[in-house]
């Protein structure tokens, strides 16, 4: 259920196409839809912006197709992250509309959105490139929705002039993701060097007291930059979400501006 199907079912009943009972049971799936092992939220992205997305990391191939399958049945957009590779070359193969991005075993499945929202631009960029995949469980996420991010990979503090040489392009994004591991550093340098809000994705790369990504966490948590969120470790999904709700309002601001002036 979206935005579009509910006009389409208020036009119907206006019409008297549809009964007061068909009308009533069509609104009824709107929340979610029981498919018995999981109850898909069809709604969110009416409630929230965002579509729910699906994590197919203990999911079993059957119960992924079952997903994917309702999931197109509905028009929704698909998102699905966390692949191994065996469940993504199956589900690529069975499902040619879904584009693909392999990622290690983080391997990423999305539908692309039928409009592409050029007036804004999301930037993401990335320390080092064992950092990449996470960067592009983000930047698939912000491509579901239409916006078409600028990647900017290998770009850390071990070379700090690499990112110099990029701070022109990455001061063009209307927000920056900044995915980092090791020592966590790279988002409190850029967000002292831009005017966007960044987003900061710490990652488990790294070694010994790295302890997983909980250093570059905590880095990040305690940056003396002021304008730094930080997202879980390894979460690009989250951060995508956050920078798409940034760009969603800014988005939504112009539109009634626009309607304003007119």
């Amino acid at each position: 259920m979206n935005t579009d199907k509910i006009f389409e079912l208020l036009k119907k009943y206006k019409e008297n196409k549809l009964t007061d009972k068909e009308f009533v049971n069509e609104l009824g799936l709107l929340p979610y839809q029981d498919i018995g092992f999981a109850k898909l939220d069809i709604h969110r992205e009416i409630r929230c912006g965002i579509p729910e997305a699906v994590y197919g990391n203990h999911k079993s191939l059957t119960e992924l197709i079952k997903i994917i399958t309702r999931l197109k049945k509905e028009k929704k957009r698909i998102l699905l992250t966390r692949l191994d590779s065996f469940k993504y070359k199956k589900l690529k193969k069975r499902f040619a509309f879904l584009s693909g991005i392999k990622a290690n075993e983080r391997n990423i499945l999305y539908s692309k959105s039928k409009k592409i929202i050029n007036n804004l631009l999301p930037v993401i960029i990335t320390a080092g490139t064992s950092d990449i995949p996470v960067a592009k469980e983000c930047s698939a996420t912000l491509k579901v929705m239409g916006y078409n991010p600028l990647e900017i990979f290998d770009i850390g503090v071990a070379g700090i002039h690499r990112l110099f040489d990029n701070l022109n392009k990455i001061r063009m994004g209307d927000v920056v993701i900044a995915v980092a591991g090791m020592d966590g550093v790279l988002p409190t340098i850029v967000a002292n060097l831009v005017k966007a809000p960044v987003i900061g994705v710490p990652t488990s790369t790294g070694y010994g007291t790295a302890l997983n990504g909980f250093s570059a966490l905590l880095t990040m948590l305690n940056s003396c930059s002021g304008k730094l969120a930080v997202c879980n470790i390894d979460n690009g999904f989250q951060a995508g979400c956050i920078a798409i709700s940034i760009l969603n309002k800014i988005e939504d601001r112009r539109q009634k501006l626009k309607r304003y002036k007119d």
